[in-house]
């Protein structure tokens, strides 16, 4: 349950690791060509904390970068199908609540 979204890291060296960590779920995933992709999985509608670091090695020393987020519930949508009804009659009145 809940839904995924994918994480855009850029940084300025063209290989490392970078550790994403979204409210203590941390993934490490190695930078190529500057660049590293995170899917993370399971948001469900509430607030985040993001924190990416780029992992301190032989050339660069580590740093940090932090964000907040909200994932925001879907808006529903709701129809009803109702024709004329006269005194007496059976109707079927069908409402449909979309996801």
């Amino acid at each position: 349950m809940g839904e995924n979204a994918t994480v855009y890291v850029t940084v300025n060296v063209t290989n490392g690791k970078v550790t994403l960590n979204i409210d203590g779920r941390p993934q490490t995933k190695d930078v190529v060509d500057g660049k590293v992709n995170f899917t993370v999985s399971g948001l469900l509608a509430r607030d985040y904390h993001l924190t990416a670091t780029y992992l301190e090695n032989d050339n660069y020393l580590s740093n940090s970068t932090t964000a907040d987020i909200t994932v925001f519930r879907k808006q529903s949508e709701i129809t009803m199908n109702v024709s004329t009804i006269y005194v007496g009659e059976y109707e079927i009145i069908n409402v449909t609540v979309s996801k």
